[in-house]
This record gives C-alpha cells, sequence and structure tokens, in this order.
C-alpha cells in the first residue's frame, strides 16, 4: 500500500524512519502543512494517508478514489475525519490508542505541584524583585 504523511514534522518523521517503516514501508512525506485545496492532489495516487493535525473532509475523500485507509496520529479523530462517512466509502480509520496519556498524566502532576508551591506567585515576586 502506497500511503503519504500529508502534514509531517522532523520529529515524528524521525520516529517513522526508526519504527514505523514495516507498518508503512512506502510512505512519502509532504513535510509541513498542506493547505485544505493542495489535499486531493497531494494525495492522488495514495491509498493510505497518515495525518497529525490536517483534517480529511469529504470533499477530499470524495476527490482521492484510492484512498483505503486514514492513520490519524492522536486521538479525537472524529473531530478530523468524518467516521460515519468514511465508512460509506470502505475507508478504514484508525487513531492512535492511549497517545499523549503519559504526557497528560506528567502535566497533571506539574500542575498540582505548581499551585501547592505558588510557583507562579512566585516568579513574579522573584522577577519584579521582591
Amino acid at each position: 500500500m502506497r500511503a503519504i504523511y500529508i502534514d509531517a514534522n522532523p520529529m515524528l518523521w524521525d520516529i517513522y524512519q526508526r519504527i514505523g517503516t514495516a507498518i508503512f514501508p512506502y510512505l512519502a512525506k509532504n513535510e509541513g502543512d498542506a493547505s485544505p485545496k493542495s489535499l486531493p492532489d497531494l494525495m492522488a495516487g495514495y491509498q493510505g494517508v497518515v495525518t497529525g493535525h490536517t483534517p480529511i473532509p469529504r470533499a477530499v475523500m470524495d476527490a482521492c478514489p484510492d484512498l483505503r485507509q486514514i492513520v490519524f496520529l492522536g486521538t479525537g479523530t472524529s473531530t478530523y475525519v468524518d467516521l460515519d462517512y468514511a465508512k460509506t466509502r470502505n475507508i478504514g480509520t484508525h487513531a492512535i490508542a492511549g497517545y499523549g496519556s503519559i504526557t497528560i498524566a506528567e502535566h497533571t502532576i506539574g500542575l498540582i505541584f505548581a499551585a501547592a508551591r505558588q510557583i507562579r506567585a512566585n516568579d513574579r515576586d522573584l522577577r519584579t524583585g521582591q
């Protein structure tokens, strides 16, 4: 299956190079953000698309008859892809289970410590010379 990563960033592309080639051995890369108007041309001839934050609207699915799989690198796929419509077009949709779970937990603990130790207020006081 030929696939394209439509909004690759250097960090995630590096991860793909290390561990993702078994999933999509022929993954093409479009670095940066693709405009909605450019998506049909960008995705032409590809059966799979990987997206981190670029929506894939109905019109794009309609304009890409070869499209069979959409992989969204995160959670909340339905915000970026009309899952019911994709299903009617026989396009499989996939998300990354547990994406960000550890980061969210770490951030929550950090906020708890910041609130308990009044880090924001102390930082403000320090910067104003108090």
